[in-house]
């Protein structure tokens, strides 16, 4: 039993990061809307949200090492 937990645990983290990105890129329309910008302007949100969370993984993976 114990040696599946760290599998599950890191496929768990996975699937959060993957529905974390989704719910930024399902909310696009809104953030269009709302704030009166470009679709184009607002995909930069999701370009950046994406690439600041992989930074945050990378330097919490080294951390954890």
């Amino acid at each position: 039993m114990r040696r599946w937990f760290p599998l599950t645990a890191v496929c768990l983290g996975t699937f959060m990061l993957l529905v974390d990105v989704t719910v930024v890129t399902v909310a696009l329309p809104d953030m269009v809307r709302d704030l009166d910008a470009s679709f184009g302007a607002v995909q930069w949100v999701v370009d950046a949200y994406a690439l600041a969370l992989a930074a945050l993984v990378l330097g919490a993976g080294a951390v954890a090492d």
